[in-house]
Formats: C-alpha cells, structure tokens, sequence
C-alpha cells in the first residue's frame, strides 16, 4: 500500500510515521491488550516492548455519524479513549495542545496529520504531536485507542 506522499505503511521518513506491532492483541471482555513501544525519539516508536492493558471505565456511547467511544485507563494509570467507528465514518479535524498516540485495534483508517495523508491498519501505531491538525475517515470497520502522551 503506498500513500499519497508516496510511502508505504512501514519505513516511512515522515515525521509522523508509524511502525507495525510484532504480536496482535487479543481483546478480553472491557480489556484491551496493546504492546507498548517505549521511544527514546518523540516521532518515531522503537525499543524494547512493555504490556499495557486498556481497562473500560465507561459502556460505549453512540456518537453521531457511525462514532462510539468509552472512556478509560492503561494499566499505568494513563486515561485513554476506544473509539468504534463504520465503514465510511469521520473522525472530524482537531488539534490537542498534546501529543496523541493512536493505537489502530482493528480496521483500516485513513488519516490526515498537517497536510499530510496516512493509510494504518489494525496492529500501527500513529504519534501525532502536540498542536498538530488532524482527522480520520474509516475505510474499513474498526476501533483505535486514543492515548494522550506527556509533553
């Protein structure tokens, strides 16, 4: 798969690029198992792997336009957001005064980061930084952590 920017998915020289997880995660009941990278450089995830679980605080809230999200924690106390969406939903343009780790659970998404578009798929992590635009358009039925990451 190659990116408007004219990239594959992997080994991307952008500074928002993204790497594929070694081991799938697998969901158990309002858990969530998700291998965490731990990065030394804030663009770009590498390093050796710790496991953090997203333990569900809230039952998923519909959303208008095929969105559904609940609220809760990584198992280091950090808060983080599932989000659900359809085929063909939008994850409207934003920007957080902080950095944002997106975790891609299951499904195939299409983002926009600046001015720059990105394909990710289930088991890719995207870092977006702080005051940066950016939105989604689900091309495939999935779900994706929204993690805030310290400045």
């Amino acid at each position: 798969m190659v990116g408007v920017d004219g990239s594959s998915p992997f080994g991307r020289t952008n500074p928002f690029s993204f790497c594929s997880i070694s081991t799938h995660p697998v969901p158990l009941s309002n858990d969530i198992a998700i291998e965490h990278q731990v990065s030394s450089a804030p663009t770009r995830i590498h390093g050796h792997s710790l496991m953090l679980i997203f333990k569900a605080e809230t039952v998923f809230e519909p959303l208008d336009n095929g969105l559904a999200r609940r609220e809760g924690r990584m198992s280091d106390q950090t808060p983080a957001t599932e989000v659900k969406f359809t085929a063909g939903a939008f994850g409207q343009l934003q920007k957080r005064p902080y950095p944002q780790r997106i975790q891609i659970l299951s499904g195939e998404f299409e983002f926009t980061v600046g001015n720059n578009i990105h394909t990710v798929l289930a088991g890719e992590i995207l870092l977006i930084p702080a005051a940066t635009l950016f939105g989604c358009f689900c091309l495939a039925a999935g779900n994706l952590l929204e993690i805030p990451q310290p400045a």
